[in-house]
């Protein structure tokens, strides 16, 4: 017995809505420049939007049999590596970068089977922090730094 691969579909469906966000989301960047910063999340939303589209095809497309062992999923570690991001865009204006980019990690580190939070925390709040100065403060673009570390001044 052959079905569509609803989990398939349902991801790629999941990935083109986060593209035509990014992209709608991305309209709102002011640049003076046309290639200025606006124009990386455009690229960014028009190949998640085609990824979303080409696999929700390949998902409609490629039928599987009731007794592929793909069709056994691992629903936990989707759902943490899908609420990463949205943790990271519901508390990197509060928290700041540093803070939201280490749950990223930790989170996306925890859909991947880590079995560490404390030390994926540490090593994300390390990449998160040394990418945010590099950004922040040596390119001088603008990232939340956090309502936390901004009382610490």
């Amino acid at each position: 017995m052959t079905r569509i691969d609803m989990p398939g579909l349902i991801f790629g469906a999941l990935i083109a809505a986060l593209g035509i966000f990014l992209a709608v989301a991305g309209q709102s960047i002011n640049s003076p420049q046309a290639w200025g910063p606006a124009l990386v999340p455009m690229i960014v939303a028009g190949g998640l939007t085609l990824l979303g589209i080409l696999s929700m095809l390949t998902a409609w497309r490629t039928p599987r049999t009731a007794k592929d062992p793909a069709a056994e999923n691992d629903w936990p570690s989707f759902l943490y590596a899908l609420a990463a991001p949205i943790a990271f865009g519901v508390i990197a204006e509060p928290l700041g970068f540093p803070l939201a980019g280490a749950a990223l990690f930790a989170l996306v580190a925890r859909g991947f089977a880590s079995r560490r939070p404390l030390l994926d925390f540490a090593i994300g709040f390390v990449l998160a922090g040394a990418a945010y100065l590099l950004f922040a403060k040596g390119l001088g673009l603008a990232l939340p730094a956090g309502t936390v570390f901004m009382m610490m001044r």
